[in-house]
């Protein structure tokens, strides 16, 4: 049985710089925002996707369209395979147990520069992450550079999460968001 954790924010410092430098923590150990978990360079891309698996995510959230994906190292198959090979090596010491580790990947498609269509499909899929975040699920959400898409679900999810304003909760995803080594001078979300 897993405790529900206690869930607070990232402290405003260097603690909520994520795996890359193009990613956070909006939740210690739990929630991770992120622009896509790709590189180019082969070994770069590997080495990427096994920091990923050493912070314990259990579940990758990818906001992008599929026509997006063409152009992008894909992740998935080498993100099974890792998990799959630090578990047979017990290498993975983040899981009390080895046997059920398992990664889930779940498309939510948003067109870049855009907003869903339906403010209710939004709602019901962040508060469905926020469900997960609960019950102890370390979560990562991607969209391509990780500032807009990705924040603008992070953003709900905050408000969801620790009963803030809509205001307060952008403010607060901003101030995690420029935590990162990264930004490339982009705020979080772009839009309001």
């Amino acid at each position: 049985m897993t405790t529900i954790p206690t869930l607070v924010l990232n402290q405003l410092d260097e603690s909520a710089r994520g795996p890359s430098d193009y990613s956070h923590w909006v939740i210690p150990k739990l929630l991770l925002a992120s622009a896509y978990p790709g590189e180019r360079n082969p070994n770069a891309h590997k080495l990427l996707i096994r920091k990923i698996i050493d912070v314990g995510v259990q579940v990758v959230v990818n906001i992008m369209e599929i026509e997006e994906l063409k152009r992008f190292t894909p992740y998935k198959d080498l993100m099974l395979q890792l998990a799959k090979e630090e578990k047979q090596n017990n290498l993975i010491c983040f899981f009390d147990d080895l046997e059920n580790r398992e990664i889930e990947f779940i498309s939510f498609p948003i067109r870049d520069q855009s907003v869903h269509q339906v403010n209710q499909c939004v709602l019901d899929f962040c508060l469905e992450l926020c469900d997960r975040i609960k019950r102890g699920q370390v979560v990562l959400v991607h969209c391509w550079g990780g500032h807009g898409r990705t924040g603008t679900i992070i953003s709900i999810m905050i408000g969801i999460l620790f009963n803030l304003n809509s205001e307060e909760a952008i403010s607060m995803n901003r101030r995690l968001h420029d935590q990162r080594i990264y930004t490339n001078g982009i705020a979080s979300p772009e839009t309001q």
